[in-house]
Order: C-alpha cells, then structure tokens, then sequence
C-alpha cells in the first residue's frame, strides 16, 4: 500500500538525553524529537482532510520518531502539518461560514468526534448567495441528525418551520440522499441518516425567496 509522509512536531525541543550517552560529561545539546506519520496515498486525495483525520483515528498511519540538533526543514510532497491541525479540524463544536462556500468544492470543512455536536452560523438570500455548502465525516455510525434551528442560538423543538429554505444531503460522491424541499418534517427543517464510517457528506442550505433580505441561520449536525 503506498504510503505518504505527514510532519508533525511534537515537542519543540528537550535537552537531548535519549539522543546520546546519558554519561556524557559534554554540554547537554538541544534535541528536536520529530514524529513522522507515513499514512495511506488515499488520505490525500480529499482535499477537506476529512480522509485524513479518518486515517489518523483508526491506527492507519505509521510513527517513526527521529531526535534532530535542528529543527526540520523538509518539505514532504504533501505537505508539513503542525501538531494541532488535526485537533484543529475534529475539535469544532460551533463556527461561522466562511465565504467563498457556495459549492461542494468550497465547502465549510469539520470532522465530529462520537457524540459531538457541530453548530454552523451564517446567512443565505435568494438575491446574492443561495447556497452554503458543509461537508463533514464522523467517528460515529448512529444516526445523526441535521437542522436548521428556529433562529440563531434557538434550536429546541420545533425547528426551523418556514418554507422559504430547505436543506439537502449528499454522500461523498455528491448523490442526494436527503432534501426538506416539498418534503418538510414536522419538526421543521430537519433531516436524519445513519453514516458510512470513512465516508464524507455533504450538506448544503439553500434560499427560495428571502425577499431580498439576508436570512441568517443556525445549521446544526448532531450525532
């Protein structure tokens, strides 16, 4: 299986101990302790990460530690990551879109541990900016459930009730799998789907007529 390399600095730098002889009377040098991460090609062909992240969860990529007197300066042909960016990316629990979002290419990108909830703030009008795109994977295969809240930081039952948006859901092949157009639950904007463990979705909010008026809202994905 063809693998590829993935920097990440786990420490920035200790007195170098485990890199030489512990009975050395020289000056203690400075140790860079480096994890290098070889995972699956396949990790990198998603441009989200989300491949990534699910690579790094379920044990598919490799360590190999190396203590260096400098710091690294390689560049891997995919590209160096600080320690925090997958932390970064599965650690999201409320954001703001973020435009340019308005395809399945520009999507708003998170990852969802188990049990997580992921709330998502933003605006949409049927004059200038239609369509908000997300896409997300998550550790977790129950059944998870997308909304739009009754307004912004209200988002108990009843949801979202009115009809001049609606929401759809798309596999990672961009297939509609879901929609609230002509097809409103009685709990309001709202769908509900059991994921494929390593698979990305996609899910997109979308305005009919606003009026002219920017509709803001709250989008929640919750497991």
């Amino acid at each position: 299986m063809a693998m590829h390399k993935i920097l990440l600095y786990c420490i920035s730098s200790i007195l170098l101990l485990a890199c030489g002889d512990s009975s050395d009377t020289k000056k203690p040098e400075v140790c860079f302790n480096t994890s290098i991460y070889n995972c699956p090609s396949s990790a990198f062909n998603d441009p989200f990460g989300i491949s990534l992240i699910f690579a790094w969860y379920s044990g598919q990529c490799t360590e190999e530690v190396a203590c260096t007197e400098e710091e690294s300066s390689n560049d891997f042909p995919s590209g160096i990551i600080t320690g925090d960016y997958i932390d970064a990316l599965s650690g999201i629990t409320q954001t703001t879109e973020q435009e340019p979002n308005n395809t399945f290419d520009d999507s708003l990108a998170f990852f969802m541990q188990q049990g997580a909830t992921v709330a998502i703030r933003g605006s949409i009008d049927s004059a200038t900016d239609l369509t908000d795109f997300v896409v997300f994977g998550s550790l977790s295969n129950d059944l998870h459930a997308v909304y739009v809240c009754r307004e912004p930081g209200v988002c108990t039952l009843p949801f979202y009730q009115q009809e001049n948006i609606y929401i759809e859901l798309y596999d990672e092949n961009r297939v509609l799998i879901g929609s609230t157009l002509n097809n409103l639950s009685p709990n309001g904007q709202s769908l509900s789907f059991t994921p494929t463990l390593g698979r990305a979705y996609y899910v997109s909010i979308n305005a009919i007529e606003t009026q002219g008026m920017p509709l803001n809202y709250e989008l929640v994905v919750t497991d």
